[in-house]
């Protein structure tokens, strides 16, 4: 689909208009109206985005896709019950929707619930062991256990997934710096270090 090259360059404006011709020739297209509202959603128009989440949804209950995204953006605006709602949405739809099971780690951490976070990330990284947030996530989890070789373990694999992640680069050196124990850049990211 022109539309989504077009949203993944940034040129939402130009993509939209693509998400709507196809929505013209059928309005139930589930895969434009889903790009119409990550598109909205990546330009900052929430309210937009949301209610074609919905519209969506009205369609086909069970896309995991939409009801994540509803989920990240109720957790945006302060509702984390709401969110947890969506994400539960979203595995029950796909089970092995990894998105939906390490941003329900997030709620669950932020909400102080670390033992359902831990088993949330993990079950995120079973069924996509490269989810970069998902190591993040696991990272959180062994910092909040004092367990450091799991942590710069964890660092370790988020960055080898997402190379631009800062602020696991940051955390790394940080660590690396206060204990005195190079925790980054030596051996592979599958040994602690």
């Amino acid at each position: 689909m022109e539309g989504r090259e077009l949203a993944n360059r940034g040129g939402y404006r130009a993509a939209e208009e693509k998400f709507r011709e196809a929505l013209a020739v059928d309005e139930r297209n589930e895969e434009a109206l889903l790009r119409l509202a990550d598109s909205r959603n990546a330009a900052g128009e929430t309210a937009g985005a949301e209610s074609l989440y919905v519209r969506l949804l009205s369609l086909n209950d069970r896309n995991a896709p939409a009801w994540c995204n509803l989920g990240v953006l109720r957790e945006k605006r302060g509702e984390p019950r709401e969110a947890l709602r969506c994400y539960d949405a979203a595995i029950a739809a796909d089970s092995t929707f990894a998105l939906a099971w390490a941003n329900r780690g997030n709620v669950s951490a932020a909400l102080g619930d670390w033992e359902s976070a831990a088993k949330e990330y993990a079950e995120a990284v079973r069924h996509d062991p490269e989810l970069a947030s998902a190591h993040y996530g696991l990272a959180t989890v062994y910092y909040r256990k004092d367990d450091f070789d799991r942590l710069v373990y964890e660092l370790k694999l988020c960055l080898r997934f997402d190379p631009e992640r800062d602020d696991a680069a940051r955390w790394l050196r940080s660590l690396r710096e206060a204990n005195g124990r190079d925790g980054y850049g030596e051996g592979e990211a599958g040994a602690p270090y």
